[in-house]
Parts: C-alpha cells; sequence; structure tokens
C-alpha cells in the first residue's frame, strides 16, 4: 500500500526575519525554529541584509518597542491620575466594564498579562466583565464582537418586517406567531430569545401575554385517534339566556373533530356531537378511548350508545380506571373562548353557531408550538414536520450567526466614559 507523500510547507525568508527578530509567531515546528534562531541564524541575516529586509525588519521592531513604550507609558499616566482623585477612582471601579473594549484593541500591541496588571486585574476578572461589556446599540445591550451568540439587529428587523409588523398577524398570541417562524424556518431561533426581542419592541404589551413555559401533559398519546375527549361549555347570549358549546377533540394532534351549539344540557345533545365526529372522521372502524368527565351530558344516551359499539371504551376522568384528568381539552375551550370567540356579542344561538363553526376552521388550521409549528389538521393527517432537519439547521444558522457577529463593525467604536471626567479633570 503506496504511503501518501507529505507535503512540506516552505516558509519565506521574511517569515523567519520577523520571527527572530520577534515581531510574530511562527506557525513551524519547534525543531525549525530552534535552527532558525540557533544554527541558521547568521547565514539568514547575511541573506536578508543583501536583499534589503534587514533594515525593515529592525525598523518594524523599534516601531513596535515606541508603540509598546507610549502605551504602557499613556497607562500609567491613566491609573496614576485615577488614583489621585477618589471620585475618579469610584467612577472607575463601577465602570470597569468599559475598559475591556480599549484592553481588546490594545493586547495585539501589548501583551494582555502586561495589560491588565497595569489595571490590577487578572484573568478571571477580565473575563467576567467581558461577558458583561455593555453597548447601547445591541438589542442585548451586549457587545456582539464579545458575546457572539446573540442576535444582532438585522434578524431583530428581518423578523419585525415578517412577523411582527404583518396585518396578518396581528391577533395573534406570542406563542402563535413563535409556531409560524418553526414552519416557515426562515429565522432560526429559540423560544426564550424571540420573547425576548418581542418584549424589548414592545409587543408583549401589544398582545395578549399568554407565553409560558411548555409542561409535559400527564396523559400522553402517541398516534391519533388513540383517545377522543369530549367536553362543554356554557356561553351566555346578549339577550341573556344560556347556550352550550359541545367539542369533540382529538388528544393527540388537539384538532377539534366537531363542534355542537345547543339551549339543552342533556345528554342527546353530547351523543349527538360525538356522532357527528365519528361520521365526519371515519371512527367508526377505528379502536379509540372515549375520554369525558363524570358530568350528566356523558351518561344515559351517551352509555347506552357506547354499550352497542364493540370499537370504543369509555374513560371517566380522574378515576381508578382513568387517573389523568380533563384537561386538554378544557385547555382547547378557554382557548377558543378567549382567541375565537374574542368576548363578541351574539344575538341568537345562529349567530353563535356560525361563529362557532368558522372558529373551529380558524384553530384546526392555526399553527402551535406544542405541535412544533404545525397545525392540528396536519398532525391529524400525518404531515408532521421533521424536527431532526430543523435541529441541523438551527445548529448551522448559529454558527454562522456567531462567525457574523465576530467580524461585526457597527462602525461606532466604544466610547469609555471614565475618559471624560478625567479630561474635565486635567
Amino acid at each position: 500500500m503506496k504511503t501518501k507523500e507529505r507535503v512540506y510547507r516552505t516558509y519565506t525568508l521574511s517569515e523567519k526575519i520577523n520571527h527572530i527578530k520577534d515581531l510574530e509567531k511562527s506557525n513551524a515546528p519547534r525543531s525549525t525554529i530552534h535552527h532558525w534562531c540557533n544554527g541558521n541564524k547568521e547565514m539568514l541575516l547575511e541573506q536578508a541584509e543583501r536583499e534589503g529586509l534587514l533594515e525593515k525588519a529592525e525598523y518594524s521592531k523599534q516601531l513596535l518597542l515606541h508603540s509598546y513604550n507610549s502605551i504602557m507609558h499613556t497607562l500609567e499616566f491613566f491609573m496614576s491620575t485615577v488614583n489621585k482623585s477618589k471620585s475618579l477612582k469610584k467612577y472607575y471601579k463601577n465602570n470597569r466594564v468599559e475598559l475591556v473594549v480599549m484592553i481588546d484593541k490594545l493586547k495585539k500591541l501589548v501583551a494582555l498579562d502586561e495589560l491588565l496588571s497595569c489595571f490590577n486585574m487578572n484573568r478571571k476578572t477580565y473575563t467576567s466583565l467581558k461577558n458583561r461589556m455593555a453597548c447601547s446599540l445591541s438589542p442585548s445591550k451586549n457587545c456582539l464582537n464579545s458575546v457572539t451568540n446573540q442576535i444582532h439587529n438585522d434578524l431583530i428587523l428581518e423578523m419585525k418586517t415578517l412577523y411582527f409588523d404583518k396585518e396578518k398577524y396581528v391577533d395573534f398570541s406570542l406563542s402563535d406567531l413563535f409556531a409560524v417562524v418553526l414552519h416557515e424556518r426562515r429565522v432560526f431561533i429559540s423560544q426564550t430569545k424571540f420573547r425576548e426581542i418581542a418584549i424589548a419592541l414592545g409587543e408583549d404589551t401589544k398582545r395578549k401575554r399568554i407565553f409560558k413555559a411548555l409542561k409535559s401533559a400527564g396523559l400522553k398519546s402517541f398516534i391519533p385517534n388513540e383517545y377522543i375527549q369530549a367536553d362543554k361549555t356554557c356561553y351566555k347570549l346578549s339577550n341573556g339566556m344560556k347556550a352550550w358549546i359541545y367539542l369533540v377533540c382529538d388528544h393527540y394532534s388537539r384538532r377539534i373533530l366537531a363542534a355542537h351549539v345547543s339551549f339543552s344540557n342533556k345528554s342527546i345533545e353530547s351523543l349527538s356531537t360525538f356522532k357527528m365526529a365519528i361520521n365526519d372522521n371515519g371512527l367508526d372502524a377505528i379502536d379509540f378511548k372515549y375520554m369525558t368527565d363524570a358530568g350528566s351530558e356523558n351518561k344515559g344516551k351517551v352509555r347506552e350508545f357506547i354499550a352497542t359499539q364493540k370499537n370504543i371504551k369509555h374513560l371517566i376522568a380522574q378515576t381508578e380506571a382513568m387517573t389523568f384528568s380533563n384537561s386538554m381539552i378544557e385547555s382547547i375551550i378557554k382557548y377558543f373562548k378567549r382567541e375565537i370567540l374574542k368576548r363578541k356579542s351574539f344575538k341568537s344561538i345562529e349567530e353563535l353557531m356560525v361563529a362557532v363553526i368558522e372558529g373551529v376552521e380558524v384553530y384546526n388550521n392555526r399553527r402551535r408550538v406544542f405541535l412544533n409549528g404545525a397545525t392540528p389538521n396536519e398532525i391529524y393527517t400525518g404531515n408532521e414536520p421533521d424536527m431532526d432537519e430543523y435541529t441541523i439547521q438551527y445548529k448551522d444558522s448559529m454558527q454562522k450567526r456567531m462567525q457574523t457577529n465576530k467580524e461585526y463593525n457597527c462602525m461606532k467604536p466604544c466610547q469609555i466614559p471614565i475618559l471624560k471626567p478625567i479630561l474635565e479633570f486635567g
């Protein structure tokens, strides 16, 4: 088997001389560097003198030494001025974070340890201050070059244009709007950062703040139509009469399978909604569990019908047979009334029924965070988003953003506030 031929890098004479004159560090092997500085030094110097490189290297070394001496003299004068005044000393102590900007610019000419010793600072303190370095131009109040994983202004303006300022998303809560971000995959951002940006833009006051940390549900399902849940809620019409809204939902996809409105609170109305869900979604040929609470509307006619069906098992929430609650559909009803009906007033039950039908269509096609940006209809029909692909894209986007932030130049150099009172003092 043939071994791959090694390719050795050739170093220019200028690189060798700069290393000998301590002008730059070389990435050459140690043995090669030792050969430059010891066994081959005189020959290199003679060759550099013949080519006119020696004077240039000597000038660069003197210039570097002069710059170093000037910087150190300025810093010593700076600190002596601060130490002479109690007010300046206190101001310096409270604003040491701002000095990180100056240290980062000077460490290319002076060793970092020497700079830190001028300010009576160690590396641990320097790192801590660098992480707290503030910038009034940045949305997260941190310098993009020091905290490279933060969101920059260009991305925030893009999100504002794509989502926050669009008229069709005006009524969306922050959680629903983030679901749209997950689905469209134009911007890759975490839920926490999205909330921070929304607050910075004042969107949390414009929208209802129902953005909450996701909590694991007690009851878990793994396929559609495994658990079917049903419940009802009371709705008062403008004429004072009470109407009842019946909903039947799929637990896995959170899709509303059927909805019904009636003045009656009897089991016949609950059964009518249940049969509607079975006929409209082909549940007559599927084995599933029907989960309800212990209300009177889920007894009588409902129990008689389920007794004749072999594919349906009736479960009562918070009993020995089913220890979990019926909280999923209760949360859907709460969301449905608050976001879809939006505290509207209806004069008749016919108007309420039209609003409920339209609301079901809106709800089933609205993207949700807990469905990874998909809609209940998409999850119910098996069109689930590929979150593994999203994770890869998110990591790639974060790496690109960090690299962009490292190279970002805001064109407005940071001003160190401590210099102003010192100049006034002088």
